[in-house]
């Protein structure tokens, strides 16, 4: 009863890790991040891969809407909106104001989202191809923290690479690419 007792109090400390050879009990190391990083690629080259496999893909997935023009809500949002086209401290603060013209030019509040886009005019000003790459390698990105999360949540990384890649390319993310204004989906 001694030795049942030492083998539950192993099994305790060791957090479930121990096998069974031949009838004989063993210890062995735990599961830790650390070991299973030693076995093969670390965390952040595989999620350094995998980000760029996932860019690749969203990339040639959203190609086709590359050329595409500003439609529906970018139109209000980025080509029209005089608040996202001239970037001062005076548009910032309208921006950030819930109950401002922004606000109810765009029936919408979403300060970081316009201020992305503002971010984007400066930088890109009407060169629509850039707007939806952004939008292309953002989703990407979004897919690779889903799989990250997933990894936190105890899932194990292929599973959780897995179902990255799924909402990475369904078909209900297409605007998430396809529209400018969809920069906050």
């Amino acid at each position: 009863t001694s030795q049942a007792r030492q083998r539950v109090l192993a099994r305790l400390a060791w957090g479930g890790a121990m096998r069974t050879v031949a009838g004989n009990s063993r210890d062995v190391e735990p599961r830790t991040p650390e070991r299973r990083a030693s076995r093969g690629w670390s965390a952040s080259r595989r999620y350094g891969a995998l980000a760029l496999l996932f860019v690749a893909v969203s990339v040639a997935i959203f190609w086709p809407s590359l050329p595409g023009p500003f439609m529906s809500d970018d139109i209000m949002y980025v080509a029209m909106n005089p608040y996202v086209q001239v970037a001062s401290l005076e548009h910032v603060r309208a921006i950030l104001d819930p109950f401002g013209d922004v606000t109810l030019m765009s029936a919408n509040y979403a300060p970081v989202h316009l201020l992305a886009h503002m971010l984007e005019w400066q930088v890109f000003g009407v060169n629509v191809a850039a707007y939806h790459l952004t939008n292309a390698v953002l989703h990407a990105v979004v897919s690779v923290l889903l799989v990250a999360l997933l990894a936190a949540s105890q899932v194990p990384f292929a599973a959780g690479a897995l179902a990255g890649a799924f909402f990475l390319v369904h078909p209900a993310n297409v605007e998430a690419g396809a529209w400018i204004s969809q920069l906050k989906t």
